[in-house]
């Protein structure tokens, strides 16, 4: 006869919310064994015991060992419990945080898509954009080996900072180096793009990171659809854009890839937007 207050494995497991199998293995790990067990081998466990199983649950979830969970409940203590608790909390919090910023760039890449797939890659216009910060690496070349290389050192500069940027690489070439390459693609040619730095937009100041910042202003912005080595010819258009409207342009652009090898495995259906500040405009 079954004693009061004494469940069995089948109740036990409801009660607790785990499967049987699960108390069998907790049982032979000796990490949560039935209280009594019958001489005809049923087995008991008790209501306190529904605790134990929920701090096993628990910590199990937050990635403890079982191993390292059965040292605890072996050895536990109040103080030992809070200690642990206290210790947890902050794994805890910290995973929350992690899922936080992967919600987050989730979402704009998202977005930024949506509105990616709406635009009219044709049109060049001029936009009022928003500062943005970036951090960035030096390359002054047109070495692709070292480009990936500093792209690489940023990345793990933003790892090891805590910090994930919902964009993807970008890169900065002076005018006149975009000018060659426009002036080579409209005779059949193709200039070797030699940027000047590689760089991730931000959406917030970074904190332990140095940083530069895109300031706030008005923008020439396009598009080029296709193999980057051919973006020479998106500068063709832009200098013919702002010649036409008398707008004189800043020292540099900025390519912003917006569609590359993270969402697209043929490089013809890439997409880069190229912004370039408007210092002023003249009479024409």
């Amino acid at each position: 006869m079954k004693r009061a207050g004494k469940f069995t494995t089948g109740e036990f497991a409801g009660l607790s919310g785990v499967s049987k199998d699960t108390l069998f293995h907790y049982d032979r790990i000796g990490l949560l064994k039935p209280e009594t067990v019958e001489e005809n081998g049923y087995r008991y466990y008790s209501l306190a015991q529904v605790d134990v199983c929920d701090v096993i649950r628990v910590l199990k979830e937050l990635g403890m060992p079982l191993a390292e969970i059965r040292e605890y409940l072996e050895e536990r203590t109040v103080p030992s419990l809070l200690e642990l608790f206290e210790k947890e909390e902050k794994v805890l919090l910290e995973r929350i945080c992690h899922l936080e910023r992967s919600r987050s760039w989730l979402l704009h890449k998202k977005e930024t898509l949506e509105q990616t797939l709406k635009l009219d890659f044709e049109k060049i216009t001029v936009e009022e954009q928003k500062g943005k910060y970036y951090i960035s690496r030096t390359v002054n070349t047109a070495d692709e080996a070292v480009w990936v290389k500093k792209a690489g050192e940023l990345l793990a500069d933003c790892e090891a900072n805590g910090i994930r940027s919902s964009y993807g690489f970008g890169y900065r070439i002076k005018m006149r180096m975009a000018e060659k390459a426009a002036v080579a693609q409209q005779e059949g040619k193709t200039e070797p793009l030699r940027y000047d730095m590689v760089y991730l937009l931000l959406d917030e100041r970074p904190e332990t990171l140095s940083y530069r910042e895109r300031k706030a202003g008005d923008y020439v912005v396009l598009y080029h659809v296709g193999d980057w080595r051919r973006i020479g010819l998106a500068y063709g258009r832009l200098l013919t854009y702002a010649k036409e409207r008398g707008l004189i342009l800043g020292e540099h652009c900025f390519e912003d890839a917006v569609i590359d090898g993270l969402t697209e495995k043929d490089p013809e259906n890439y997409v880069t937007r190229i912004l370039c500040e408007v210092i002023r405009k003249v009479q024409i």
